[in-house]
């Protein structure tokens, strides 16, 4: 090889470098925003988890005090069915 293909051969190799650290180096870029990215997400899925388990035990007390709530209603029909009934004795009762 003369002198001359080794000088035009070094100076694609070089650009070729170049190129390659260009490359690299918007790599190297898009890596770090994807992991930008990855770091947000993640914690808006913790967060999210967090709120998920506010809520079910929310959830849960609601339901206790629904339950609560219907049973203390249903004893409340109970005894205005017995003063209902008492009444209707005392009506028989005096006629």
């Amino acid at each position: 090889m003369e002198l001359e293909d080794k000088v035009q051969l070094t100076n694609q190799l070089q650009e070729q470098i170049v190129l390659l650290e260009r490359r690299c180096s918007l790599m190297t870029a898009e890596e770090d925003e994807l992991r930008g990215v990855l770091e947000q997400t993640d914690r808006a899925r913790k967060i999210a988890e967090h709120e998920l388990v506010e809520v079910a035990e929310r959830v849960n007390l609601l339901t206790v005090q629904v339950q609560t709530l219907s049973t203390g209603v249903k004893d409340w029909w109970d005894i205005l069915f017995n003063i209902d009934r008492q009444i209707d004795s005392l009506n028989t009762d005096s006629l």
